[in-house]
């Protein structure tokens, strides 16, 4: 009779704590991701003082963003593609080999453009910009880190 009785209350109590977190919403990496460029983006009208300067960092940041979004993409293709793959019995060793020097040049590629991006936004302020932009900076890339890791 006990047991019986601890069941239900365990089912029930397991009821409240999902009810409990069911009314909020995740943030998704994505979103984190957007919120950081966001802030990322009111830094550099905080610190760049020349407006011409601010807005040319801004474009700078915009690309440097597009450039990982791009980098992400491959990520993702490039784990469907070996996913796909996998699931083919019939995949011989060179399907496998192809498959991952063309995802190589692809990543490489990105990651040059990304990391061109990055110093270009670093070229563009002075090192005082820099060290109070470095912060929101590295924010955001961790950011854009997660959401590749999320997928």
């Amino acid at each position: 009779m006990v047991a019986k009785l601890k069941f239900p209350a365990f089912l029930a109590g397991l009821g409240l704590m999902l009810s409990a977190c069911g009314g909020k919403e995740a943030v998704s990496a994505l979103d984190l991701e957007q919120g950081a460029f966001q802030d990322l983006d009111a830094e550099v009208q905080a610190i760049v003082k020349d407006p011409a300067k601010a807005v040319e960092v801004q474009a700078l940041i915009e690309q440097f963003h597009q450039e990982f979004i791009l980098l992400r993409k491959a990520v993702v293709n490039q784990r469907m593609e070996s996913r796909a793959l996998n699931a083919n019995y019939d995949a011989t060793m060179e399907d496998f080999e192809a498959v991952v020097a063309t995802n190589q040049e692809h990543m490489r590629a990105a990651r040059e453009r990304v990391t061109g991006a990055h110093l270009a936004i670093i070229a563009a302020t002075t090192p005082e910009e820099w060290s109070e932009l470095h912060k929101a900076t590295t924010k955001a890339i961790d950011q854009l880190s997660e959401s590749i890791r999320s997928y």
